[in-house]
Formats: structure tokens, C-alpha cells, sequence
């Protein structure tokens, strides 16, 4: 398996602002240099697998 850049604190940190819905996808993108694609990724894996899949 690859190794992330990113840590479970900022995947997290990323789907709380995804979850709030206060935040737009751009902002999200912008605060963790991540693509719309990651982030979708991390909420799919999250949703099935929770931190563990992370």
C-alpha cells in the first residue's frame, strides 16, 4: 500500500469541514492542498472502512 502525505489528523480535519457543510469544496481543496478527487476518495473510504481505512 502507498504511503500517504497526508496525516490521519488532516484527513480528519478535511471531512469535519466536508461534514459542517460551512465550507466549500474550494476552501477544503485549498486548507489540505488536496483535489476534489482526494477528498472524495478519503469520504469513501471513511463511509466503509472508518478511521481504520483512512
Amino acid at each position: 500500500m502507498a504511503r500517504s502525505r497526508h496525516s490521519i489528523e488532516q484527513k480528519l480535519s478535511a471531512l469535519r469541514m466536508m461534514e459542517e457543510g460551512t465550507y466549500t469544496w474550494k476552501e477544503i481543496e485549498e486548507a489540505h492542498h488536496v483535489s476534489e478527487n482526494t477528498l472524495r476518495v478519503w469520504k469513501v473510504k471513511f463511509d466503509t472502512g472508518g478511521i481504520d481505512a483512512l
